[in-house]
């Protein structure tokens, strides 16, 4: 772990700094603004610190970041977003979305399209032949 590596064992002797506070410093130091870099500064230096100001760095911002603002981000936004708009979306809109807009096909729409004539092999027979016929006049036309 950072910590270990991080923090003498002559912090620890002088009682200046325990090794929890150090890494205290190390785990939080995001929410601290602190980079690793830093953090070995403050461990490496530790001698001027006292414990008071290193428990004020450690202790009262991390608590502030995860109790107080957490749970005004999980609480309020979040049960508003839930609550709210979801509710509208599932209610109100999904139905209008689920109901078939489209045309239903009634007895007389079918009987129309069934009605309609078909071609017959016959029909296919003549319509092959106009257009043969139509065909060998042109080749003719133009040969002659």
């Amino acid at each position: 772990m950072l910590a270990n590596k991080a923090c003498p064992d002559i912090l620890t002797e002088d009682n200046m700094m325990t090794e929890e506070m150090c890494t205290m410093v190390l785990a939080h130091g995001d929410n601290l603004n602190m980079t690793e870099g830093m953090c070995n500064m403050v461990v490496t230096h530790g001698d001027n610190l006292t414990e008071a100001p290193m428990r004020i760095v450690t202790e009262a911002p991390v608590r502030i970041v995860t109790v107080a603002h957490v749970s005004n981000l999980t609480e309020a936004p979040v049960s508003n977003l839930t609550e709210a708009p979801v509710s509208n979306l599932t209610e109100a809109r999904i139905s209008n979305l689920t109901q078939d807009t489209r045309p239903t096909l009634t007895e007389a729409h079918i009987g129309q399209c069934q009605s309609k004539p078909r071609l017959t092999k016959a029909d296919m027979g003549q319509r092959h032949t106009k257009i043969i016929s139509a065909w060998l006049n042109l080749i003719h036309f133009i040969s002659t």
